[in-house]
């Protein structure tokens, strides 16, 4: 759970009063609800997440208010980030290369490869465009930016080719008529 204190001000801004529907996106922006976590994706990705909840559960009835238990506070950003990961809402919508430009962030070609762990001819044509990424790549780059490997949309377009050829491998006759449909509706 999420304690870092958090400048509450905007939602009770000085000389402004917010409409009740404000507020309350406002809030639902900054603390999301149960109701909006994947919490079995959750679980699949971090597994020592269960575990953590079980124990902290656990030892409810040993808490002291205010002081922490025997692991740190995770850091509010970090949490956050993951939280948005967790949630399915940290993506971006960029060509890959423009992405991995802004991921970036002015970083030298050297410093950069030995962050993503690929070779630097590598990176640089990736950078660039000048090559398409493979499953592999994305998957390096996202891990060393503390990023899900569908944060890039070639990931996330790879997904879902691989998951319909995988439903049409195994029904060939929906293939049959998906093919009928998608070349009358070409040909109109």
């Amino acid at each position: 759970m999420d304690t870092a204190p958090r400048d509450l001000s905007r939602f009770r801004p000085e000389g402004k009063k917010l409409s009740n529907e404000e507020r309350t996106r406002l809030i639902k922006q900054t603390f999301p609800t149960v109701e909006t976590l994947d919490w079995k994706r959750a679980f699949d990705e971090d597994i020592d997440l269960f575990g953590r909840m079980i124990r902290d559960i656990l030892k409810i009835d040993q808490s002291v208010p205010g002081r922490p238990g025997p692991r740190p506070e995770p850091e509010h950003v970090r949490g956050m980030a993951h939280l948005r990961q967790l949630m399915g809402e940290d993506y971006t919508a960029l060509p890959f290369e423009e992405a991995f430009v802004i991921l970036s962030d002015q970083r030298s070609l050297t410093q950069l490869s030995r962050k993503v762990g690929l070779a630097r001819s590598r990176v640089n044509r990736l950078r660039l465009g000048l090559v398409n990424p493979t499953v592999y790549d994305m998957a390096q780059i996202a891990e060393a930016f503390g990023k899900h490997p569908s944060f890039f949309a070639e990931y996330r377009a790879f997904y879902i080719v691989g998951a319909l050829m995988d439903r049409l491998e195994g029904s060939p006759e929906t293939s049959v008529g998906l093919y009928r449909k998608l070349r009358a509706a070409g040909a109109s």
